[in-house]
This record gives C-alpha cells, sequence and structure tokens, in this order.
C-alpha cells in the first residue's frame, strides 16, 4: 500500500507542476519550469510505477508493461 500511496502523491505533485507550467507566459520560463519542475516529478512518479509493475499481478495491470510496448507492439 506505501507504493500506491506514493504513487498518488507524486501524482499530485505532477499535476500541480504541470498546472504551473501551463500558466507560464513567457516560452523560456516555462520550459525551464517543465525541465526543472515537471520532469522531475515524472521521474518520482515513475519510480513509483515501475515498484507497482513489479508487484501487481500482470492480469490485474491496467496498461500496457514496457516489455509489451518494446516486444508485442
Amino acid at each position: 500500500m506505501r507504493c500506491l500511496h506514493q504513487a498518488y502523491k507524486n501524482l499530485g505533485k505532477l499535476e500541480a507542476a504541470t498546472a504551473k507550467a501551463q500558466e507560464t507566459a513567457d516560452t523560456v520560463k516555462k520550459a525551464e519550469t517543465y525541465r526543472d519542475k515537471v520532469v522531475t516529478a515524472m521521474k518520482a512518479l515513475r519510480t513509483d510505477i515501475d515498484a507497482l509493475e513489479m508487484i501487481v499481478p500482470r492480469d490485474m495491470w491496467p496498461v500496457p508493461t514496457y516489455a509489451d510496448l518494446l516486444f508485442k507492439l
């Protein structure tokens, strides 16, 4: 449950960072916000999702796995 809780927490951070970046009018500042905040939040969320993917049974995983994307498409 800790992994799922952390994933939801990091999803919220990603949504907030994305919203803040979208509100920025200056193109350079917007790009910097995406680089510094959004990508950082995406990496944190990916860590959580990767951990969940390893413990959730394959038949219950709702989206394609990395292996699916690499070898079955």
